[in-house]
């Protein structure tokens, strides 16, 4: 503890020396920190304060290296762990500088309202620190500029003045990063004001001649540059009249000049990208992505749709950079809706593979980084980089052996693009389906509002596009409870039946008579919304779609490709109704469906409540007892819940012995540990993402993340007794009539379906 004393006590120094000496490396200090993490057997166990010294090094490195993902996810790290910091010092130094980090997070999103949210997050950490607290001087300063920035116009002159009067004490790189933020507050008032195009151009010109040539953030500030010219262009363009055009653009010609504009506005976005070189670059999604949509609007559409690929590298690119989920999802939060701008314009120009490639590049960037770390090695080997290999730890990665490692790694781009057409169906062979469907509701097609569409990939024939006119946002939400966290509330069941009807009529009818085939084998990646629907229970004339053919569900193609084969057979654990020490209800039919199955299953593990309530001699039922399973089948008869999460914290969980959590963020940072072939996850909203739809970040996916072979969750919250009929019916199928999961749970909804659908429709298959 000595020594970790010390090396706290350095890294609060050097904490206090980074105004003074900007150039000073936090790289070695991060690397002794991974060493003493690893003398102390892992960072769990290094404690609490070499835990604060690894935020702040990888706070300063993701400044140095404009990592916007792990600057936003730091806060929230930082809010963990400040109730383990037994100083308070030291916290309230954690606080401000979990403020700062802040600051270039928000100032990283380049737009207006980002400035008035860091100066509230500033006023607030700074109204928590002491009055002699060093830190206060420092966030009221930085209070001071980005309140007045906040102000525009006044902001922008406020910056203005604030750089001349201060030059000849600031440094060029200062001098550049003022002058890039007051065009940034110009550009926020261009739909008000349009002449400030011209003065925000001459700002991020003056910018650029004061760049090194190798200046990291050149690409950003031309790309900005060449959005900011084009839309000085369309605006002059616009203008009615003969005199109006020149107040946005001043030339004896303005028109003339500002189609002069369009093409320099494209060379400079050209240039930006040319700058930025390859996807490991902070701007290069941004970049490529205006370049695109200036490609697009300029009417050159096939250098529209490959450009729009190349951006959606930056994002997979930023993820596999991450260690956190948290971090992962931030890098990822744009990748979605760019994903499926890049996907409307194959569709809009029939190229459905583009179109399969796009929305597949948006998706579960999070799983995918993840579930990549433990191929590292071996790749790295088959690369010829056995030196980097070597030194990949079982536990987590420092992120500058992450960076050499993965850009060793992506020099193909195959760790960054989605599975070709023929990688995706040779997995749909392997597992036995006929055809991947991504549905898109019309919200994203082009032009806007024309119709939705399945992009259908099939095991035995080129992609496809077929146009779904009716499919739109769904019209309601599932609501319910039961094996959740709270109160049985379900909604009306005309409003889950009508959903049913809308679901056949908008998707599923069409779909398969497009296709053709007698009970056809499919797996449904449902984008955005569409991914709350149960697709399954689509009916029609009174009867469903698990009727008429099977359904599975995908997280991607890429995890669909990387699913291994499920061993449902083996060693069987029970989880039944654990004791959560009163954090939640107890489930009775949850424990009564865990010691049926316990019949059902001889030999098998059972860990939980007996049907007195007293624990099982196997187990309580604790988190650690889950993890440590690696037999064929694990079945949960247990409490879940999913929560929105865009920073740190669990965003889905099972509610365990004693209360303890087993999140999704665990269950994928829990790496090098076999997981079982078949999971079962008897608890409310199992299914769900909590890091928005197309993640699909949820317990299920988390699980086939870490090796199982196929899962079953639910969507929304279920019922308690209704789960434990379908359970068992379930298993019934699976063990007696060796049925593969997927059609043993839909034979088990089939013998349902002549009830509420709420009592079946929850429950989806993932995997094989």
């Amino acid at each position: 503890m000595d020594q970790a004393a010390d090396f706290y006590a350095e890294t609060r120094r050097l904490l206090r020396q980074v105004r003074r000496a900007p150039d000073l490396d936090p790289r070695p200090v991060l690397a002794e920190i991974a060493r003493r993490e690893a003398e102390a057997g892992g960072a769990e166990r290094a404690g609490p304060r070499l835990a604060m010294a690894r935020l702040i090094a990888e706070g300063l490195v993701a400044i140095e290296d404009r990592d916007r993902a792990t600057l936003m996810a730091l806060p929230g790290r930082i809010d963990e762990l400040l109730p383990r910091i037994d100083n308070p010092g030291a916290a309230d130094a954690l606080r401000g500088f979990g403020a700062v980090v802040g600051v270039f997070a928000r100032w990283a999103e380049g737009d207006s309202g980002a400035f008035e949210a860091a100066a509230a997050d500033l006023r607030a950490a700074s109204a928590g620190l002491d009055a002699d607290n060093p830190w206060r001087d420092q966030l009221a300063a930085l209070d001071t500029v980005i309140s007045g920035a906040g102000a525009e116009p006044v902001g922008a002159r406020l910056l203005r003045s604030y750089l001349i009067a201060e030059r000849s004490n600031l440094g060029w790189a200062e001098r550049t990063a003022l002058g890039t933020a007051i065009a940034h507050q110009l550009l926020s008032r261009l739909d008000e004001y349009p002449q400030l195009a011209t003065s925000a151009i001459g700002e991020l010109r003056d910018a650029l001649r004061r760049m090194s040539a190798g200046d990291p953030d050149r690409p950003q500030v031309l790309t900005l540059l060449g959005l900011t010219v084009l839309r000085r262009a369309r605006d002059t363009l616009a203008m009615p009249g003969r005199w109006r055009p020149f107040v946005v653009r001043p030339s004896l010609r303005p028109r003339v000049r500002a189609r002069a504009d369009l093409r320099t506005g494209v060379e400079l976005l050209e240039q930006a990208l040319a700058e930025a070189a390859a996807p490991s670059h902070p701007g290069w999604a941004t970049g490529a992505m205006a370049l695109a949509t200036a490609y697009r609007d300029a009417g050159r559409d096939a250098e529209a749709r490959a450009t729009g690929l190349r951006a959606l590298r930056g994002y997979a690119w930023q993820a596999l950079l991450q260690s956190h989920a948290a971090a992962a999802a931030g890098a990822a939060m744009r990748a979605p809706e760019n994903a499926m701008t890049v996907a409307a314009w194959h569709i809009a120009d029939g190229d459905a593979g583009g179109a399969a490639a796009a929305l597949d590049a948006g998706r579960g960037l999070v799983l995918h980084a993840a579930a990549s770390v433990d191929d590292v090695p071996a790749l790295l080997v088959e690369a010829g980089a056995s030196d980097l290999a070597a030194q990949w730890p079982a536990g987590e990665v420092p992120i500058e052996l992450r960076r050499a490692a993965f850009e060793r790694l992506t020099l193909g781009a195959t760790l960054l693009d989605p599975p070709t057409a023929d990688e995706i169906r040779a997995a749909l062979a392997r597992a036995g389906f006929d055809a991947l469907v991504y549905l898109v509701a019309d919200t994203h097609a082009e032009p806007a509002g024309t119709a939705g569409a399945a992009v259908v990939v099939p095991a035995d024939g080129p992609p496809a596009v077929h146009r779904l006119p009716n499919l739109t946002a769904p019209p309601y939400l599932v609501r319910g409870g039961g094996r959740e966290i709270g109160a049985w509330a379900p909604g009306p069941p005309d409003e889950l039946g009508a959903l049913c009807e809308w679901a056949w009529d908008a998707a599923i009818g069409p779909l398969l008579d497009a296709l053709g085939h007698a009970e056809p084998r499919l797996v449904l990646v449902p984008m955005g919304e569409l991914a709350g629907v149960p697709w399954h229970a689509a009916r029609h004339d009174g009867r469903y779609a698990i009727e008429r053919a099977v359904f599975s569900y995908a997280a991607s193609a890429r995890m669909l490709c990387r699913t291994a084969p499920a061993a449902t057979t083996g060693p069987v654990l029970i989880v039944g109704d654990p004791d959560t020490g009163g954090a939640a209800t107890d489930l009775a039919g949850a424990r009564r469906e865990a010691l049926a199955l316990r019949e059902l299953y001889p030999g098998a593990r059972y860990v939980g409540r007996l049907a007195d309530g007293t624990p099982s001699p196997d187990g309580a039922g604790t988190p650690d007892e889950v993890l440590g399973w690696s037999g064929g089948v694990l079945h949960l008869a247990c409490h879940g819940t999913v929560r929105e999460r865009t920073g740190a914290g669990d965003s889905s969980f099972l509610l365990l012995a004693g209360g303890e959590r087993l999140a999704a963020e665990r269950l994928i940072a829990a790496r090098g540990t076999a997981r079982p072939g078949l999971v079962v996850l008897a608890a409310c909203s199992s299914g769900v993402s909590g890091r928005g739809p197309d993640e699909a970040f949820s317990l299920s996916t988390a699980f086939l993340a870490g090796g199982s072979g196929a899962v079953v969750a639910a969507q929304w919250s279920v019922p308690d007794e209704a789960t434990s009929t379908l359970m068992l019916l379930f298993h019934r199928y699976q063990r007696r009539r060796g049925l593969r999961p997927v059609d043993a749970l839909r034979a088990a909804q089939r013998d349902l379906a002549g009830t509420d659908p709420g009592a079946w429709a929850g429950f989806v298959h993932f995997g094989r």
